[in-house]
């Protein structure tokens, strides 16, 4: 038995959006010296690691296919990545998006509206931010290998090697292709019982020179910084936020996050109790703070519908799996989120109105 993070942790990279991808990061150029024909699964991971831990960088192409009983889909993304902790992925199709990060900055470049959206890597986020990579919790696990055979894959030999959970609660596997000849991954794929995605790495270049604006958004590109601050105590959440927060009674805190746009800033607290429950506020407006009358919004996914909170005049929106309340107070705007029918979320939102700040 392994613990193959530090091994994994540099096969694979989850992308922006709805594309998952799996980036390959470090390596070094030159044949390794092994000279074993058959190796093992543990230690074919072992020089895979040895290969990618002493690059500074890679660059290439990943296409990415997802497929279960129903669909079929497939993305190609061109990529590069470098320590510490800088990444860059591009990808195109009707429109270009590109993801990157500096280490310090993690942000979005849509190229069909010229705009960039930019969030700050929080300090205490940096230190746990991998080289170049990042992968899904299952392949964080521990896990056993196996080489199973060997098998040709775009004419160059390479060990087909299972990688399974030693938790058997996990019901994912992954199968990687490795070259034979220097430890390079090929191919990469992982099961979960519902889909299945193959990444299929192209056109690889190992300690390739990158420049340090590689990995920084566009300058030209019309900006919006975003910020984004995590705590855990009501305290240090109030502390952070000139609004004063209001939680329901009866209500456990959980979590809080401040988030800045453009400006504009919005704290979200979560609280547990009868049911998981979100209280927004801010001194901005929120989407549906000012509708009267009966509304549907521009998806026609929500209508909205006047109600009344404690005495104020407060909005109702029905959403698909949930529903919010949200008034305007003292020039602070509230909203109460929650998967609960409306009279409990008005009521809800009334022991809101009704905390004492």
């Amino acid at each position: 038995m392994r613990d193959d993070r530090g091994t994994l942790a540099r096969l694979a990279m989850l992308v922006v959006g709805a594309v998952v991808v799996a980036l390959v990061a470090g390596g070094a150029t030159g044949t390794l010296p092994f000279a074993d024909p058959d190796p093992d699964g543990e230690t074919v991971l072992d020089r895979v690691e040895q290969r990618y831990d002493s690059a500074e960088t890679v660059a290439g192409n990943a296409t990415v296919t997802v497929e279960n009983d129903t669909a079929t889909e497939s993305r190609t993304l061109s990529f590069v990545t470098a320590d510490p902790n800088r990444s860059r992925v591009e990808y195109r199709d009707d429109h270009r998006y590109v993801a990157g990060t500096n280490g310090s900055v993690a942000w979005l470049y849509n190229a069909s509206s010229d705009t960039v959206r930019v969030r700050e890597v929080p300090g205490a986020d940096r230190s746990a931010m991998p080289d170049a990579a990042n992968v899904s919790d299952a392949v964080d696990d521990n896990t056993t290998a196996r080489t199973l055979r060997t098998a040709t894959v775009d004419g160059q030999e390479a060990y087909v090697v299972a990688v399974e959970p030693t938790n058997e609660s996990r019901s994912w596997n992954t199968t990687l292709w490795v070259d034979t000849d220097d430890y390079r991954v090929h191919r990469l794929r992982t099961t979960d019982g519902t889909n299945r995605t193959t990444v299929a790495f192209d056109d690889l270049r190992f300690n390739v020179t990158v420049h340090d604006s590689a990995f920084a958004p566009p300058s030209d590109a019309d900006v919006t910084v975003v910020s984004r601050e995590r705590y855990t105590s009501f305290d240090a959440a109030q502390d952070a936020t000139d609004v004063d927060l209001r939680r329901p009674d009866g209500y456990e805190f959980a979590s809080a996050v401040v988030v800045t746009r453009a400006g504009r800033t919005v704290t979200v607290g979560r609280y547990t109790g009868d049911a998981n429950v979100t209280v927004a506020a801010t001194t901005d407006d929120l989407p549906y703070a000012n509708v009267t009358g009966t509304a549907t919004n521009r998806t026609g996914n929500a209508t909205a519908t006047n109600v009344t909170v404690a005495g104020a005049n407060a909005t109702y929106v029905a959403l698909e799996d949930r529903g919010a309340v949200v008034w305007r107070d003292d020039g602070v705007t509230r909203a109460v989120v929650a998967d609960l029918d409306r009279e409990e979320l008005v009521a809800v939102a009334e022991r809101v109105r009704s905390t004492d700040s």
